[in-house]
C-alpha cells in the first residue's frame, strides 16, 4: 500500500507536519520528495522512517454487577477476544466510572487499570475486581424529582488496551443504590396511563400499559398508589398491589383497587410495576384526579384498569 500526502512549505517554517490516510496494521517506510512550484521533483529521500501500526483490540463483552453495596461493588466482565489469555498478554483493561448517570463519562481518567499482574489471570475468561470506595452522591426524592426515589448510582465502562491503542465501546453497566448505599436490583420500565375517567363522584377508572420488552427487571405485577395533592408520595404504603393476569406478550395489565375513607378533593394517581424481590419501577406518569367531598361514613372505590392497549 502506497499512500501520498502533500505538505505545503508556508515559507515560515523548516518543520512540516504530515498526516496520512487511515491505514491497516503493519510497519510502513516513510521517504519524501521535495517538487517546486513548477513541478522540477528532486530524488526522494532514503526510507529512513518507519511506523509501526497496532490494531485496535476487540471490546470485552458481558459487563454486569456481582455483589456488594456503594463502598465494596464488585462487577466483572469477559475479556477482548484478543487478549490470548496467556501469562504474557499484552491487552490492558481501562475501567472508567461516573456517578451522573445522565453525564458523560470523562475517558481522559480511568479509575483503573488491570493488565497482567494486577489481576488478571492466566487462564480465565472473565475479570472480576472491586470497584474503589467512592463519596456516596445522595438524590433527594423531593416533589420536583418524586418518580426518582433512588438515592445514587455508577456509571461504568470498561474499555480493552492493546499496544497503546484503546477501543471505543460506549456499553455502559449502570448500577443503583438505595439511600444506605445498599444494592438495587434491576428495575423493570415504567408502567403508562393512557386515560382515565370519573364516574358516579367516586370510582375512577384508569388504562395504562405496561411494555416488557428489554426489561433490566422481569416485572410480575403492578402497584397502585394514591395520595392528596400538595402532599409526597410514600412509595412504602400502597393502595393495591396485583399480579398481571396475561403471559409476557409486550403489553401486560391488571385490575387494582383503591378504597378510601372521607378524604376528597384532587388526588395523584400512580401505577408502578414491581419484580419478585420488590423492586418497583420509577413512577414514571401520574394523573390529577379530582375525587368527591367524602363523609366519614362514605367508602371510596377506585378501581385502576393499567393493561393491554
Amino acid at each position: 500500500m502506497v499512500s501520498l500526502v502533500v505538505v505545503n512549505d508556508d515559507g515560515q517554517s523548516n518543520y512540516f507536519k504530515a498526516v496520512s490516510e487511515e491505514v491497516q496494521a503493519g510497519t510502513y517506510y516513510v521517504m519524501i520528495l521535495a517538487e517546486d512550484s513548477s513541478g522540477n521533483k528532486d530524488h526522494y529521500s532514503l526510507a529512513q522512517g518507519t511506523a509501526v501500526v497496532n490494531d485496535v483490540p476487540e471490546p470485552p463483552t458481558e459487563l454486569e454487577y456481582v455483589s456488594g453495596d456503594w463502598s465494596n461493588t464488585v462487577i466483572k466482565w469477559k475479556r477482548s477476544t484478543t487478549d490470548d489469555l496467556s501469562a504474557t498478554s499484552d491487552v490492558c483493561y481501562n475501567v472508567y466510572v461516573n456517578s451522573v448517570v445522565d453525564g458523560p463519562i470523562n475517558t481522559h481518567s480511568s479509575v483503573l487499570t488491570i493488565c497482567n499482574g494486577s489481576g488478571l489471570s492466566a487462564t480465565d475468561p472473565y475479570v472480576s475486581i472491586q470497584l474503589p470506595a467512592a463519596p456516596f452522591q445522595a438524590i433527594s426524592d423531593s416533589p420536583t424529582a418524586w418518580h426518582k426515589d433512588y438515592s445514587g448510582y455508577r456509571r461504568i465502562l470498561v474499555r480493552a488496551v492493546f499496544n497503546g491503542q484503546e477501543e471505543k465501546n460506549v456499553d455502559y453497566l449502570t448500577i443503583e443504590y438505595a439511600p444506605a448505599g445498599a444494592y438495587v436490583s434491576p428495575r423493570p420500565n415504567v408502567a403508562y396511563i393512557q386515560k382515565w375517567t370519573v364516574s358516579n363522584l367516586f370510582d375512577v377508572e384508569v388504562s395504562g400499559t405496561y411494555d416488557d420488552g428489554d426489561e433490566d427487571g422481569q416485572a410480575i405485577g403492578l402497584r397502585l398508589f394514591v395520595w392528596p395533592d400538595g402532599s409526597d408520595p410514600d412509595w412504602s404504603v400502597w393502595a393495591d398491589e396485583q399480579l398481571f393476569d396475561q403471559p409476557a406478550s409486550y403489553a401486560r395489565g391488571c385490575m387494582l383497587h383503591y378504597t378510601g375513607g372521607s378524604s376528597g378533593g384532587p388526588h395523584w394517581i400512580c401505577v408502578r410495576a414491581y419484580t419478585l424481590d420488590g423492586t418497583m419501577s420509577n413512577g414514571g406518569y401520574k394523573q390529577l384526579v379530582r375525587l368527591a367531598e367524602i363523609l366519614p361514613q362514605d367508602v371510596l372505590d377506585v378501581t385502576v384498569r393499567a393493561g393491554g392497549g
